[in-house]
Order: C-alpha cells, then sequence, then structure tokens
C-alpha cells in the first residue's frame, strides 16, 4: 500500500524539526537544490512536482513563499493539462491559505481540486480534500458539519485501506465531540484512533491521541485512567529530551497522585518536577509544583514544612509578580498558622489571599480563605466575626456551586443541540442574512454620524477661535472694573438665592394657601433687590464699554406716563401724591426705551426713599425747544428733601451715602450713579439742584434724533467691538417629577463657601443623590480626586482657588475630565460666562438660581453622561483611534487599552497593575471606568480581551483555543464560556455563522 498524504504529513515535520535544531542541511540549502531541479528538468511533471515540494518546505515557516510555488506549479500544470498536478496544487493552495487563517480562499481552493480531481480520480487528494474542509469547519466551530466533512474522509480512506487516514478523521471527530460536551463518544473514537496510530506504529499521532484523552479523562476526574496516559507520555517526551514539558507532566502526576491520597508517589513525582524546574530556570513552573508540594506537606500534617515551602513560594511569586499564586501561598500560609493556633497571624495572611482572590475573580479561593478566617475567629471567641465570614463563605461557595451546574447544564444543552442539526442550520443561515442587513445599516449609520461629528467639531473649533480673538481684544482695566462690580454684586447674590429659592418652593405648596400674600411680598422685594444687583451688573458693563443702545422710534410722552402709573401703589401707600405734567400729549422721537425707563425709576425710587407722609413728588417733560435743540429734558421733583449744595456734586458718586441716609439706613449709592452713566450714554447729560423752598430737583437732558440701530449693533462710541451672548432672564419653572429611585445613588460634589447656600442646594438635591461637600476650591479638587463623583456643583468666588480654577483643574485631569461641572454664581455677564465655558463648565447658572432648573441640569447632565457612556461601551472597546478629535476621556481610554494590549497574553494580569501602570488607586480607577463605560477595571478588562478575540476568530488567525490563549485566557472552556455570556454566542458559534457562504 503506498504512503497515504498523512504519513507525508509527518515526514515533511519532522525533517522541518531537523533543520530548526541544526541536525540537517541548512533550509536555504534545501531550497536551493530543489531550485535548481526546476531549472535543469525539461519534464513538466518533474517540475511541478519539485515546485509542490517547495511549497510543503515553505508552508509552515515561509507561507506567503508557499503560495508563491504554488502558483508556479499550477500555472504549468494547467499549460500541460497535467489534471493530477492541477489537483495537487489547489490543494496545496487550500493548505496554505489555511495555515494563514483564510478560511475562505482555502475553502475555495479545496473545492476547485477536488474539481480537478474528477479527471484523475485519486483517492489520496480526495480524502485530504474533505478532512481539511472539516478542520476549516471545527475551527469556525460549527462541529456538526466538521463531523459530516470528516466521516465522508473516513470512508474515502477505509475504502482504500489507509487506516492511518481513517484513524486522522477519528481524531477530528473525537475533537468535535469533546467540543459540544459528548464525552462517552469522544473518548470512544479517540481509542479507537489510538488503536490504529499504535498498530500502525505512527507516534507522532499516537501522542496526539494520548493527550486528547488525559484532557477528556481529567475533565470527567477519572484520575485512574490519566495516570496509565500520563505514564507513556513522560516515557515518550523523556525519550525525546523535552525537559520543560517532562517537569509539568512529572507535576500533573503529582497533583493526580495527591488527589488519590497516595503521598508517596506524589512526593516522589513532584521531587522531579522540582528538581528539572530548578534546575534548569523554569520559574514559572517551579512556582506551580512548590505550590503542589506545599499541599502535600499540609494533606500529611507537617505544618512547619508546608509553611517554609509556601513562603518561599510566596517569595518568588512576588518576584514574578504572580498573582495566581500569591493568592493561593498567602491561603496556603494561613491554613499551616491556623493548624499552628496562631490564629491572629493566620486572619492576616487569609486577608491578604482574599485581596487577591477578588483581583482575580477566584471564588473557589474566597470561599476557602472565609471558611479558615471564620474557624480563627471562632478559636479566638469573636464568635460575631466568624459568622460574618461564615456567611461570605456560603456565598462564594454557593457562586461556585452554581458555576459547576452551569458547566454540567452547558454538556446537556449541547446534547440537545447535537440533536437538531438542520433546524440549527435553517436558524444559523437567517441570523447570517440578519447580521449582514444590520451590518450594511450600522456601517451607514457610521459614516452619517461620522460627517455630522466632523460638521459640529469644525462649527465649535471655528467659535473657538473666534471667542479667542475676541477674547483678546479685551483691555486689562476693562477687566479689573468688571471684576470689581461683580464681586459686590456676588455678595448681594448668595442671601438672595437663600431667598428666592426657598420662596418659589413654598409657593408651589398648597400648605402655603394662607399665606401666599406675605410670600408674593417677600418674593416682590427680593425681586427688587434682584433689580438692584443688575444695575451694579450694568454699571460693570458700562465700565467695560459693553452696555449696548437699541434705539426704536416711539411715542416719548406715553412711556413717561406708563413708568410714572407704575409706581401710583407706592405713592397711595405712602400717602403721596404724584403727578405728571407734559406740555404735549404726544412726541414722537427715537430713544431706547428700556435705558429711559431705568433712569425714569430710578430718580422716582430715590425720590419715594425721602419725601415724606403726604408730600408731593412731580414728573414733568419740556420740549419747547425740540425742533431746534434736538433735545427734550425731563423733571423729577419732590418737595420735601433738601440736599445742600455742596453735596450735591457727590450725589451721583457710586456708593455715596449721606449722613442723613446713612442713619437712616437708606439707599446704597448705587442707582444715580447707574442713573448718570446712563444719561450720558444715551448722549444727555444730568443736573440736580435743590433748595428749602422748592425740594429737590432732577433735570435730565436727552436727543431724540439717534439713528434708529438694529438689535444687535452696536450704537455707541463707548461699546467695544466685542459683541458678547445674549443673557438669559428668565429662570426655566421646570421641575423635576422622575424621582425613581435607582440602583448606584450618583454622587454630587457641591462645592460652596458659604454654609447656607451649601446648605439650601443639598436640601434641593438630596432626595435623589449622595451628596458631598467642600468649602473652598482646593478642598474641593482634592474630594473630586478622591471621590471622583457624577456632578460637582462650584460656586465661582471662593477661597484658595476659585471655581474657574477647580474647573480648569479638573477639566484637564485624567481622571475628572468627565465629570460634569455646573458653575453657580453671582457674576453673570457674558464675559464671566465665556470665561467658565472657556475652562469648559458644562453649566453656568446666575445666582438665585430656581431650585426646579439646578434639579433638571443636574438629571439632564447624568443622562447625557449616561448616553456618553454607552457611546465609550460600544465603540472605544476596540477601536479608539477611529476618533476625529480624541476629548481627555477618549485618550484615557486609549492608554487604558494599550496597557491591557501590552498585557494581552498575560493571563495573570491584574487590577492593580492597571492602576499602577496609569498611576490611580483601584478604587479611582473603577469610579473613572464605571463613570465613562459603565464597566468595572475587571470587567473592561475582561471584555477588551473578548472583544480582541472576536476580531481574531473573524480574521482566523488560528483555532479557538489558540485564541483563547493568545488573549489571556488559560483555559479554553472559561473563555468560551465567558465568550457566550458577553456576545450570547459561542466562539464557535461565531466562525460558523461568518463562513457559512463558503459552502
Amino acid at each position: 500500500m503506498k504512503a497515504s498524504f498523512f504519513k507525508i504529513f509527518l515526514a515533511i515535520l519532522f525533517i522541518f524539526q531537523g533543520f530548526f535544531n541544526g541536525n540537517y542541511i541548512s533550509a536555504q540549502t534545501v531550497e536551493d537544490s530543489l531550485l535548481n531541479v526546476v531549472r535543469t528538468s525539461a519534464d513538466d511533471s518533474v517540475i511541478v512536482t519539485t515546485y509542490l515540494t517547495l511549497c510543503d518546505f515553505k508552508t509552515y515557516n515561509d507561507t506567503k513563499k508557499a503560495i508563491e510555488y504554488a502558483d508556479k506549479a499550477l500555472a504549468i500544470a494547467q499549460k500541460t493539462k497535467f489534471y493530477l498536478g492541477v489537483a495537487r496544487s489547489y490543494e496545496r493552495l487550500g493548505n496554505a491559505h489555511f495555515q494563514l487563517g483564510e478560511n475562505t480562499l482555502a475553502a475555495e481552493n479545496y473545492l476547485k481540486a477536488r474539481e480537478a480531481n474528477k479527471q484523475v480520480g485519486d483517492y489520496e487528494i480526495e480524502g485530504s480534500i474533505l478532512y481539511n474542509l472539516g478542520n476549516i469547519q471545527f475551527e469556525l466551530g460549527n462541529y456538526e458539519k466538521s463531523t459530516e466533512y470528516a466521516t465522508e474522509a473516513g470512508e474515502v480512506f477505509l475504502s482504500h485501506n489507509d487506516s492511518i487516514g481513517y484513524g486522522a478523521t477519528l481524531y477530528m471527530i473525537s475533537g468535535n465531540y469533546g467540543s459540544t460536551g459528548n464525552y462517552d463518544q469522544a473518548i470512544k473514537a479517540t481509542l479507537e484512533a489510538l488503536g490504529i496510530f499504535q498498530r500502525q506504529n505512527v507516534r507522532a499521532w499516537e501522542i496526539f491521541s494520548l493527550d486528547k484523552l488525559v484532557e477528556l479523562y481529567n475533565v470527567q476526574k477519572q484520575y485512574n485512567k490519566s495516570l496509565e496516559i500520563l505514564k507513556t507520555s513522560l516515557a515518550y517526551r523523556r525519550n525525546n529530551n523535552n525537559e520543560k514539558f517532562t517537569a509539568i507532566t512529572y507535576r500533573m502526576l503529582g497533583d493526580i497522585y495527591l488527589e488519590l491520597k497516595d503521598f508517596e508517589k506524589a512526593r516522589v513525582a513532584l521531587d522531579s518536577s522540582f528538581y528539572l524546574n530548578d534546575t534548569r530556570g523554569f520559574e514559572q513552573e517551579k512556582i506551580k509544583t512548590m505550590y503542589s508540594q506545599g499541599k502535600l506537606e499540609f494533606e500529611t500534617e507537617d505544618y512547619n514544612m508546608a509553611l517554609s515551602i509556601f513562603e518561599e513560594g510566596l517569595q518568588l511569586s512576588n518576584k514574578l509578580n504572580d498573582e495566581l499564586f500569591k493568592c493561593s501561598n498567602y491561603l496556603g500560609i494561613g491554613k499551616c498558622l491556623f493548624k499552628k493556633a496562631e490564629y491572629s497571624e493566620a486572619i492576616k495572611n487569609l486577608s491578604r489571599c482574599i485581596d487577591h482572590a477578588k483581583n482575580i475573580d477566584d471564588d473557589s479561593k474566597l470561599s476557602e480563605g472565609y471558611l479558615v478566617m471564620s474557624e480563627a475567629y471562632e478559636a479566638l471567641n469573636q464568635p460575631g466575626r466568624a459568622l460574618d465570614n461564615y456567611k461570605l463563605y456560603a456565598q462564594f461557595n454557593d457562586s461556585v456551586i452554581a458555576n459547576e451546574n452551569k458547566r454540567q447544564f452547558a454538556e446537556m444543552a449541547s446534547k440537545y443541540e447535537a440533536e437538531k442539526k438542520e433546524q440549527q442550520i435553517s436558524s444559523l443561515q437567517l441570523e447570517k442574512e440578519t447580521m449582514q442587513t444590520n451590518k450594511r445599516r450600522v456601517t451607514g449609520l457610521w459614516i452619517l454620524t461620522s460627517i455630522i461629528a466632523l460638521l459640529i467639531v469644525s462649527i465649535l473649533v471655528l467659535a473657538y477661535r473666534k471667542n479667542r480673538q475676541l477674547l483678546a481684544n479685551e483691555k486689562e482695566l476693562d477687566k479689573i472694573k468688571s471684576r470689581f462690580f461683580a464681586n459686590i454684586s456676588h455678595e448681594f447674590r448668595t442671601p438672595l438665592t437663600l431667598i428666592l429659592g426657598p420662596v418659589h418652593d413654598l409657593l408651589q405648596k398648597k400648605e402655603t394657601q394662607p399665606f401666599q400674600g406675605e410670600l408674593k411680598m417677600v418674593k416682590k422685594q427680593a425681586d427688587r433687590l434682584l433689580a438692584l444687583i443688575n444695575q451694579i451688573l450694568d454699571l460693570s458693563k458700562l465700565d467695560a464699554g459693553k452696555y449696548r443702545l437699541h434705539i426704536t422710534s416711539g411715542d416719548f410722552v406715553a412711556m413717561l406716563k406708563s413708568t410714572v402709573l407704575s409706581f401710583h401703589s407706592l405713592a397711595e401707600t405712602k400717602n403721596i401724591r404724584l403727578g405728571v405734567k407734559t406740555d404735549r400729549n404726544e412726541f414722537m422721537a427715537n430713544f431706547d426705551r428700556e435705558n429711559v425707563e431705568t433712569i425714569i425709576n430710578n430718580l422716582l425710587s430715590n425720590a419715594f426713599k425721602f419725601e415724606p407722609e403726604g408730600g408731593v413728588i412731580e414728573v414733568g417733560m419740556n420740549s419747547d425747544d425740540v425742533e431746534k435743540t434736538n433735545r427734550v429734558q425731563i423733571r423729577v421733583t419732590n418737595s420735601g428733601s433738601y440736599i445742600p449744595p455742596e453735596l450735591c456734586d457727590n450725589l451721583f458718586d457710586r456708593f455715596y451715602q449721606s449722613e442723613h441716609e446713612q442713619k437712616a439706613g437708606k439707599g446704597t449709592g448705587i442707582g444715580l450713579a447707574l442713573t448718570k452713566e446712563l444719561v450720558e450714554l444715551h448722549g444727555g447729560k444730568i443736573e440736580v439742584k435743590s433748595s428749602k423752598e422748592n425740594g429737590t430737583r432732577f433735570f435730565v437732558t436727552l436727543p431724540t434724533n439717534l439713528s434708529v440701530t438694529d438689535p444687535d449693533e452696536i450704537a455707541t462710541q463707548k461699546v467695544s467691538t466685542l459683541q458678547p451672548v445674549s443673557e438669559e432672564n428668565e429662570v426655566s419653572k421646570i421641575t423635576v417629577t422622575d424621582s425613581k429611585t435607582k440602583i448606584g445613588v450618583p454622587v454630587i460634589l457641591i462645592v460652596e463657601d458659604h454654609p447656607e447656600v451649601s446648605s439650601y442646594i443639598q436640601s434641593v438635591l438630596q432626595a435623589d443623590y449622595q451628596i458631598e461637600t467642600a468649602m473652598n476650591g482646593k478642598e474641593g479638587i482634592e474630594r473630586a480626586l478622591e471621590l471622583v463623583p457624577d456632578v460637582i456643583i462650584s460656586d465661582v468666588m471662593m477661597p484658595e482657588k476659585d471655581g474657574i480654577e477647580v474647573t480648569h483643574t479638573l477639566k484637564n485631569n485624567e481622571l475628572t475630565s468627565h465629570i460634569p461641572i455646573i458653575l453657580l454664581t453671582a457674576k453673570a455677564s457674558v464675559e464671566n460666562r465665556l470665561e467658565g465655558l472657556g475652562a469648559k463648565a458644562d453649566a453656568y447658572l446666575t445666582k438665585p438660581f430656581n431650585a426646579g432648573e439646578l434639579q433638571i441640569r443636574v438629571k439632564n447632565m447624568l443622562d447625557a453622561r449616561d448616553k456618553l457612556r454607552e457611546k465609550y461601551s460600544r465603540e472605544l472597546i476596540i477601536k479608539p483611534n477611529n476618533l476625529v478629535v480624541k476629548s481627555l476621556e477618549e485618550v484615557f481610554i486609549e492608554k487604558i487599552c494599550q496597557i491591557i494590549e501590552d498585557n494581552m497574553g498575560n493571563e495573570e494580569f491584574t487590577v492593580e497593575e492597571l492602576a499602577g501602570k496609569i498611576g490611580l488607586s483601584r478604587s479611582q480607577l473603577h469610579r473613572k471606568l464605571e463613570a465613562t463605560t459603565g464597566k468595572t477595571a475587571s470587567q473592561f478588562i475582561r471584555e477588551y480581551r473578548l472583544e480582541r478575540a472576536r476580531g481574531l476568530i473573524e480574521k482566523n488567525v488560528g483555532t479557538i483555543a489558540e485564541i483563547s490563549y493568545q488573549v489571556g485566557f488559560n483555559n479554553p472552556a472559561y473563555f468560551n464560556k465567558c465568550f457566550k455570556e458577553y456576545f450570547k454566542i459561542t466562539p464557535g458559534e461565531l466562525r460558523n455563522s461568518l463562513n457559512l457562504q463558503l459552502l
């Protein structure tokens, strides 16, 4: 019988091993010799065969070159109609593409080889093609289809008495059974294949089969059978001088003897493993062997020896930073100390074990650690702590049992699914079509979103540059003046917030209906206070050259009478006779209505302050010479007050109060100062005259021929070229109605130096949120970095650091850059808003604020963060580099991803290591990741690995098991479980869904 392709495969494999070990001539010499045959031969069939030999020679170490040689063989074979060469060339191309993980191309070439082979009828090519098609299906996780191909290949080999080929198909079938949890059938097929390889003396396939049996028997805990196989594997590996795998086999033997309580044999095996690991420097394996030795001494009750071994193992695990064996050795030390009645020391080491077990999510170690700790506390006569730890033991022990039940259920489910083959294929086909449709939709949506994002970013960049240019034109003197007046207004707005906020709340409640009149009076007076504060801000604008006139045409007389009419109620209350005298019933003029109304209001307010009861206040208008002068004069007289001439000139000084005003507690010195500024801004002038006979009279002369302006244009010489954003003067009346309790209450940090304001904000928000406070900007920054809250509400004017500094510091820190910040302040001017927004504040509320608006702002910010968190959870796990403009959150996530990427293959990479590399504590990293992605640190690492695994599976870069190791999972079964829980589909099912189109 001629040698099958499996014998040829093994021969080539061993030749390559010889090249790599230096036992044969160099690979380049062999390649040159074969190429020389190509150059010197005149026989096309010899040339084709030689090229195919070169292809086989290069498939596993230079696959691209192998494809090149196969293509050359194919071209010559097709040209000369050498059909056997055509079939073999396509087969070799399939092998090369499969080696590269290009399953689609591999399958296409195998099918072409099968078609070409119809002209030849070579059974080896037919069987090889079917076997390789089954291999592709196995890699894709389509185990039923893989079994069909393997069975068909087996029938081909059997019909030609090729037992080795048939044995290889049985090996593949056993793998399919094992992958679906059908262990009995898997063992049966493996044993049959093993018998064939032993009879044919094919040693490599025999060892493959033995390793498969050990894997299957260990799953079923049939340790006696595993022992026999391991002894055979040990002899084979010792004969081949494979010292590392010999040491591993010794350890596996020792662990099984330990399970069987055969301590002497366990000791011999483990000592042999330790010797090889120690002398050859296999430190990672040495840790594992030492832990097994420690367990052996513990089981034989030599606690001092066990303690010594565990402590030495802990030192080595610390050196290698092996989190798993740090945990294991601390557990061993704690158990030994407990047995030696050193309970306090035992508890210390068990606590360290539990800390490490939490890092690696090892419920088994947590369960055992809590149990021993409970017993230690009981021995120390601390029943309360003993009970607490026993409860934790029970909790994690239940988790371990639940995981085992899940595994058993998964095995049952896989058997059930195997019985529904046709239904599954139809379902997967439909799923594939749905996924393709969804993929097209997602692609279109992604493109549209990217375009919109680019437009938004472009607009924001242009707006930012424009604002920077505008702000650069500000003069330093204007900034100093504006800041001075804003500081004063802050002192008014803080108490005003504490008045208007609660009053507004009380007015909304039914219980306060009997007090509506009094409450409305309080609100009215508070609004009056707000008007005074706005006057101060108007002064600030005037000094900075930003107060704008909006000149319109209107009836000056009607405006004057309407403004005076608003004071009639006050006049009746104080029993003052208020009158208006005008020399015309109607007079059309061009003026700034709001500006002139403010002037008259301030003059009347001043008159009412100092006019006694029973007095007379008169407002008059004189327009006799208006046609010549284009000016009109307004006169405000209060008969009962007198100002000495030497003091009249001081009336328009800011914050000036006469001795009488100071004693009476009247006036602030703001209204008349603002009036004078507004009159001069309007192009007019103001004078005051006072006498004991006629009282005090104010004369205001204003131009009436000003040009009507567009509201958006600057109309006076004192206004700068800046055009600030218009301010909102009305506070939203929206109230929060959604008060559903959420799992995980959001944390709000209030940074406010005024205790009463801080207390009021807390009362508004504490029903729905967890509140934390800080008394100044410096403390606020420290608390924010410590807590990483969900929202920060900060005053602007504070000691240590102001709100702008707080915002700038936190928004430029990776740990806190994602936190929405609301600036709450009396500094309500456009310049202050621009300053706050320039520091990247998310909202700017002016005191006094509306409680409902504050609640809805906080709620909207939390909702926005939730949407952003969903975005990062979906988009930033694998592809953060696709972003056009990267925020600090995105840069932070990218750093996290890069660190995980650098440690992708390190199965013992921990959350502590990640936090240390990024420069944060474990809790800070947890809060930051949870806020930006909605995931814990350990969950983020695991899901990142799973996302990477999915990408590798989709690219067909290796087997499922290889990919699981590549992304840091040391147990393919656990990898399959995690993958299914995350993607709702097993890795094999994913490959199957991506590859159905091949068939």
